[in-house]
């Protein structure tokens, strides 16, 4: 980490504390956190980690990701400054293009998109990433997902080539954009149709008014937890295995949703992982069925 240091300076951050920056609010430190400002600087980080063999992980908004009590013994890397651009780019006849950068939060952008009488985005309000790991996942809500508005993908394959993919090189499925593993996003561009403030903003309350009754996230949370198996509900699963409400220490299935952990105050990384454990194993003995987590958890 000493070179980091030295290129980097105030950038660079030892034993940083993650849990304050997932929504589980659970884990331990990384042996080291980088902000990095544009492409070039994140290149220069990716040569020296390659060099030196050090692992890392991107971290948005940490709306994913369960980092272990233990921490995580790599490098930490989150994208800010021209990663945080949005900006129109083409217009052309029913159609605007706007770039976005991977470190956007969905929630800025669709402030952006709202203020601006751009549709096309809002049924991903109130999901609480950013644009790169919504991209990465192929975020959405049943019906929809980020990949229906998506015109080109541009990405880093470690440490230096750049790679632009357009929407029909892509084949997004469920929760996968298909990019392939350890390929970082860097920026986007959407295909929107410009509309009114005032229609987009009622598209918008329509789908929070269908989020209104989630009780869950006023406590510490990823969202759901479990990607649904082709044909049938995680949610429904669970609860049909009567785990809904079931608790180890202050880590609970969610009373109001089976597909929901949420963190009761006091919870440990340990305690959310193992009721994650616990959910497959009921779940698997009782229907067949093995479910595979949505969430990421940050492996050393």
């Amino acid at each position: 980490m000493t070179m980091l240091r030295e290129q980097f300076r105030s950038a660079f951050v030892e034993d940083a504390p993650l849990a304050p920056l997932t929504t589980f609010k659970v884990g331990g430190p990384a042996k080291g956190l980088l902000t990095v400002r544009d492409t070039g600087e994140l290149q220069k980080a990716l040569a020296i980690l390659e060099r030196f063999n050090v692992p890392y992980l991107l971290m948005g908004r940490g709306a994913n990701l369960i980092v272990p009590d233990e921490g995580f013994k790599g490098l930490v890397i989150r994208l800010k400054e021209k990663f945080e651009m949005i900006r129109p780019i083409k217009k052309t006849r029913g159609t605007l293009y706007l770039h976005v950068g991977a470190g956007v939060s969905l929630p800025s952008l669709l402030a952006y998109t709202t203020r601006h009488g751009l549709s096309g985005l809002e049924p991903l309000v109130a999901i609480p990433g950013t644009v790169g790991g919504a991209l990465i996942m192929n975020a959405g809500i049943p019906g929809f997902s980020i990949s229906e508005a998506l015109s080109s993908i541009t990405s880093l394959k470690p440490p230096r080539t750049l790679i632009k993919r357009y929407r029909h090189q892509l084949h997004p499925s469920y929760r996968d954009m298909g990019l392939p593993a350890g390929e970082i996003v860097l920026h986007a561009t959407f295909k929107l149709k410009p509309s009114t403030e005032r229609e987009v903003r009622k598209r918008v309350h329509h789908f929070l008014e269908k989020r209104r009754n989630q009780t869950w996230r006023k406590y510490p949370t990823a969202g759901s937890v479990f990607k649904n198996p082709e044909g049938a509900s995680a949610g429904r699963l669970i609860e049909s295995c009567g785990l809904k409400g079931y608790r180890i220490g202050d880590a609970q299935i969610s009373p109001a949703h089976a597909n929901i952990i949420v963190n009761r105050g006091k919870a440990t990384a340990k305690d959310i992982l193992d009721l994650i454990t616990h959910v497959q194993k009921e779940v698997a003995k009782k229907t067949g069925i093995y479910l595979e987590p949505e969430v990421i958890i940050a492996r050393n």
